[in-house]
């Protein structure tokens, strides 16, 4: 478990993190274990981009929010 769903106003850092690379080499899957806890049953391509945002408490009083940003690995979607 990453951590602790907390309250956006109790924020203390934001961070954004972009996922690139090629296509079919898992950074959507990267992602859903992330959130999930479990890799999806059904591989979906990522068309453009997908955003995902987590707040997580990493360590007690220290709250983060994960701007996370998937995109797709295929030159046709760039």
């Amino acid at each position: 478990d990453p951590g602790v769903v907390m309250n956006r106003t109790n924020i203390l850092y934001r961070f954004k993190i972009i996922m690139i690379g090629d296509d079919s080499v898992g950074k959507s899957s990267l992602l859903y274990r992330y959130k999930y806890g479990g890799f999806p049953k059904i591989g979906n391509v990522t068309v453009g981009v997908d955003f995902s945002d987590q707040i997580v408490e990493v360590e007690p009083g220290v709250t983060v929010q994960l701007q996370i940003v998937d995109t797709a690995g295929h030159e046709s979607f760039w």
